[in-house]
């Protein structure tokens, strides 16, 4: 099962918008799910969804905030983005100075703007991501750093005693504490991890169904995953469970 990028597109023109849902219309590289024509709204709001990639215009007379304010708080957050604007040669080499994944030029053609959500796709989720086995990660229950199978992670939530940690079950019905452990890691890891909440994230190996406000898990004796978890609504577009 592959995952799409999840892009929104902070652009002052609305034409921008339109064109870039249909060059992506059918593409199972990357989906728009959210759509900004001012900066400072994007920044108020990015917290309450989830995204892997902004495409994202320069200069905004609409409002007090700029593409380069947003390119500072993306690269602080350790997220994505490829810069489109009207801007000259030199403009699109600085871009990529700021930590853009590309810069492309208005006008966007069809060809280039593919050429450039392929690297983005390639970076973000990873040609490797899904063939990756072993990660490590410290562990509180051994004070240590310890090799662990990735495929064998089932559920992950966050510790409330501390958020930067993660109580994650294991296929063998074990628990562990990884320490200052992210979501983003993991979801870095291996694309059969979805993030069901902003709180719980799981393998699609242990779904068995969902509807528009839980995903069901299957369960074995003692193993200790809850029955169902809450799907969040910023992260249905994301949770790309297949009934079979």
């Amino acid at each position: 099962m592959e995952r799409k990028l999840s892009c929104a597109i902070v652009d002052d023109d609305s034409a921008i918008h339109a064109l870039i849902k249909g060059f992506l219309r059918g593409s199972t590289k990357a989906e728009v799910n959210y759509c900004f024509e001012k900066c400072s709204e994007f920044l108020e709001q990015m917290d309450n969804f989830s995204f892997d990639l902004v495409l994202l215009d320069c200069l905004f007379p609409n409002d007090r905030k700029d593409g380069v304010d947003v390119a500072i708080k993306l690269k602080e957050i350790g997220k994505h983005f490829i810069f489109i604007s009207a801007k000259h040669r030199s403009f699109v080499e600085a871009c990529r100075t700021v930590g853009a994944l590309d810069a492309m030029p208005k006008p966007l053609t069809k060809k280039r703007f593919v050429e450039g959500i392929e690297t983005a796709f390639n970076v973000v989720i990873g040609t490797k991501a899904k063939h990756k086995v072993h990660a490590l990660f410290h562990v509180k229950e051994f004070k240590n750093e310890i090799s662990i199978n990735i495929q064998d992670i089932l559920y992950v939530r966050t510790d409330y005693s501390d958020p930067r940690n993660k109580l994650v079950r294991m296929k063998n019905n074990i628990g562990y504490t990884f320490i200052h452990c992210s979501f983003d890691e993991l979801l870095e890891l291996s694309t059969e991890f979805a993030m069901a909440n902003k709180s719980e994230m799981v393998s699609y190996d242990i779904v068995e169904g969902m509807n528009g406000e839980c995903v069901f898990l299957k369960q074995s004796e003692n193993n200790k995953i809850p029955k169902s978890i809450p799907l969040s609504p910023i992260y249905k577009s994301n949770f790309k469970y297949e009934f079979h």
